[in-house]
C-alpha cells in the first residue's frame, strides 16, 4: 500500500462516483481511479495491479510460507520467509524471465539497501518484518510507487 501510514484507515474513505474528476477520468480511459473525501479532505486512490496480479502475488506467497492455496488472513509475522532474500531474488532475476515485476538493480545488488534508502526513510515507524512485507510486495506487483521513493531527491 503506498502511502502506509493511511492504509489502516482506507475503509473509512467516501468514494465520490458523481464527482466530475470521476466522470472525465472514466471518460478517457483511466482506469482504477477512485476520488473520495477522508476527513473533508480530498484523496484519490489508484489500484496498482490488475486482479489477476493480485492473485499471482498470493500464490506466490502462499507457496513461499509452504501453505495451500488460498492462504488468507495469515500472520505473516509468524512465519519465517526471508522477504529480504525475496526482495534480493525479484530484483536480480534475470531480464528475459517472464515475471510481472520488471524492476531490474544493475549491474549488482551490492547497493540494494541504498537503492531502498528513502523507503526506508517514509517508512521507519513500521515494524521491520512489516516494511520488508510491504516493500516485497510493491517490488513483486508494481514497483512505481517505489521509484517515485527512491528518486525523490533527484
Amino acid at each position: 500500500c503506498y502511502g502506509v501510514s493511511a492504509c489502516h484507515n482506507i475503509h473509512k474513505i467516501d468514494l465520490l462516483w458523481n464527482d466530475v474528476n470521476a466522470i472525465i477520468s472514466h471518460l478517457f480511459g483511466v482506469k482504477n481511479v477512485f476520488f473520495g473525501t477522508y476527513n473533508q479532505s480530498k484523496v484519490v486512490l489508484k489500484k496498482l495491479a490488475h486482479s489477476s496480479e493480485l492473485k499471482a502475488l498470493d500464490v506466490t506467497l502462499c507457496n513461499e510460507l509452504h501453505l495451500g492455496y488460498p492462504c488468507s488472513n495469515v500472520p505473516l509475522d509468524r512465519y519465517k520467509a526471508d522477504f529480504y532474500n525475496l526482495i534480493r531474488k525479484i530484483i536480480t532475476s534475470d531480464f528475459s524471465k517472464d515475471d510481472t515485476s520488471r524492476l531490474r538493480l544493475c549491474p549488482t545488488i551490492r547497493h540494494l539497501d541504498d537503492l531502498f534508502y528513502n523507503v526506508h526513510l517514509n517508512n521507519k515507524h513500521i515494524d521491520p518484518t512489516q516494511y520488508l512485507i510491504n516493500l516485497w510486495t510493491l517490488v513483486s506487483i508494481n514497483p512505481e510507487p517505489l521509484i517515485l521513493q527512491v528518486n525523490y531527491n533527484i
